[in-house]
């Protein structure tokens, strides 16, 4: 009887140490997991002057730092002055182009192209901050000088907002034209060969205003741009997504949201032959504006979709897709953080679900108009400060790890 009893306390005593050995491991790998899922600053750097300035796009250049684009205010003319900066892998300046007057006012975009040079898509201001735009695309070699620039349109109140190289070595952007007050706004299109010379620009017409902010290259050698659309005309604002073929001929538009303000900013190739976008929603929700991503596949139909954000505005404005498969949006919050507004970096799963979320600000409004991941596995996210720096507002990169 003893025998039995000494068995069974052993017995028991070994289950008691394997459970605790199975939930210290569960514990050390939950923890693990978190520490290492979210990023670390490794560097901040603000570019400015007195008065305001902003980043807007940045780019990796291999393995060899970073291209990035922006704007700056003058304090004199109150004229926009765009401006390149190439940087190293710390942040630290090694060349700075500016733009002539009257050839570029704001870099929206700037990407690297086969030729190890940059395409660069954005709008002139001839008459100031206030007035009419020019649609601008301009052509760099690697080390900053000009090879060419484009005013697509050669008219006033057009802007474009993307620009990259497809598949072909040609260059395709996409923007909007308008009228004087606005009343019509009209998606544009069009491509430029390698040597500056415009093949087609083609304008898809909407009675509804109608803004292309983003544009990606589908298999088929057509395109799907994404933007905004006033669906009733007052003031309803919807995202909206078009497919063209390989010349600009409309073969399918939607439109996305429900009974409020919804839009879409940006829209990359998510694989499997899905398309993921990124904007904000004041339909959805729990703020009054959250930021709002969904997946649609290669006609349209809505695969999924999944909104982010607390009780104050929160806008998502760029996203890339990371190397695991998922995706980093760059967004704005009021709802978090430390200031009135915060960069807000968001990633998730290739099915949208939140992994983890960081801020990044001081106590004043900062901002977040861009991100990617380079090589390395780092991100990089671009936008404008009010919290640190020079001026009162100031370019900033900020990397993390």
């Amino acid at each position: 009887m003893k025998s039995i009893t000494r068995y069974f306390v052993l017995l028991l005593i070994i289950l008691v140490f394997f459970l605790s050995l199975n939930n210290l491991a569960s514990g050390a790998t939950s923890t693990q997991n978190i520490e290492n899922t979210i990023p670390s600053i490794v560097w901040v750097k603000t570019y400015g002057q007195a008065g305001d300035d902003e980043g807007l796009s940045i780019a990796a250049v291999g393995n060899d730092g970073y291209i990035i684009g922006g704007g700056t205010e003058t304090s004199v003319t109150h004229l926009d002055d765009s401006w390149l900066k190439r940087i190293d892998n710390n942040g630290v300046t090694r060349w700075t182009q500016h733009t002539v007057p009257l050839i570029l006012d704001d870099a929206h975009t700037i990407v690297p192209t086969s030729d190890g040079g940059f395409i660069i898509s954005g709008c002139t201001e001839p008459f100031g901050e206030h007035g009419p735009e020019n649609a601008a695309i301009i052509k760099m070699d690697g080390a900053g000088n000009f090879v060419w620039n484009d005013s697509p349109l050669k008219n006033l109140n057009e802007v474009a907002y993307a620009a990259f190289e497809n598949s072909k070595g040609m260059y395709i952007f996409t923007g909007h034209t308008t009228n004087t007050d606005y009343s019509v706004i009209n998606p544009i299109l069009g491509l430029i060969d390698k040597n500056g010379k415009i093949l087609w620009v083609k304008t898809l017409t909407s009675d509804k205003p109608t803004d292309s902010q983003s544009i990606v290259e589908t298999p088929d050698g057509g395109y799907i741009l994404a933007g905004y659309r006033d669906v009733t005309g007052n003031g309803n604002i919807d995202a909206w997504v078009a497919k063209v073929n390989n010349v600009g001929e409309l073969q399918w538009e939607k439109t996305y949201g429900g009974g409020k303000t919804d839009s879409a900013h940006k829209i990359i190739a998510g694989g499997e032959g899905k398309y993921v976008i990124v904007g904000e929603t004041d339909s959805q929700g729990s703020g009054s504006k959250d930021v709002w991503i969904f997946s649609i596949n290669p006609d349209g139909k809505l695969l999924w979709q999944k909104t982010y954000g607390g009780k104050n505005d929160d806008r998502g404005f760029s996203l890339t897709q990371t190397q695991d498969g998922g995706y980093l949006i760059a967004a704005t919050t009021a709802s978090y953080g430390a200031g009135k507004t915060d960069a807000w970096l968001i990633k998730i799963d290739p099915e949208g679900n939140a992994q983890w979320s960081k801020t990044v600000g001081g106590v004043n409004d900062d901002n977040a108009n861009s991100v990617i991941e380079d090589g390395k596995g780092e991100y990089l996210l671009i936008g404008n400060t009010d919290s640190y720096g020079a001026g009162d507002f100031d370019a900033w990169v900020v990397e993390l790890k």
